[in-house]
């Protein structure tokens, strides 16, 4: 005699389950953005797709360090928040806007070129403005823009961007003699 066992399972819980936590390993947990290890994944992928140019904006938040020691990290927790908000108001749908850690923030913006880059920056002072019109305690930051023209210039890209970030950074706090 033949028999035949067939055992099925449901596991589309489990799978959801499995997304969910992904996703969660994928965000910042308190400002809801994504997180360094989504740009460490996004970049790899980015830099093997045709989405050139990518361009890159470096943020760092100002004044964070003295809001904590002030007011209260609970304060300084609201000013990571009120970046993410702005950065997330302020961008498009399909820009990757990602905390990488403690005040620094970076958008990746894919298909877009040095002259809309420069475009899309010098809107944000105004938009900024805006946003900080109803703020207690307004949020400032500094910026650095580059762009990847290719995959090749990925590891480039970025570090034009952080040091534009650190040279705006120096002017910024410059005292004029």
């Amino acid at each position: 005699s033949i028999g035949l066992l067939i055992v099925a399972r449901d596991v589309t819980s489990r799978k959801h389950f499995e997304q969910e936590l992904r996703a969660q390993s994928y965000r910042d947990r308190l400002t809801g953005l994504s997180n360094r290890r989504y740009f460490d994944d996004e970049a790899a992928r980015l830099q093997a797709s045709r989405e050139f140019p990518v361009a890159v904006f470096a943020f760092d938040l100002d004044g964070l360090k003295q809001v904590n020691d002030r007011d209260g990290h609970a304060a300084g927790d609201m000013l990571l928040q009120a970046m993410a908000s702005f950065l997330a108001q302020f961008f498009r749908a399909g820009d990757r806007v990602i905390r990488q850690g403690g005040d620094e923030f970076v958008v990746l913006l894919p298909s877009t070129s040095a002259d809309e880059a420069e475009r899309i920056r010098a809107r944000m002072a105004a938009a900024l403005a805006q946003f900080n019109s109803d703020r207690a305690l307004p949020l400032r930051f500094s910026t650095g823009v580059s762009v990847a023209a290719t995959a090749g210039d990925w590891a480039g890209a970025m570090k034009r961007a952080d040091e534009r970030l650190y040279e705006g950074k120096r002017e910024a706090s410059a005292v004029p003699v």
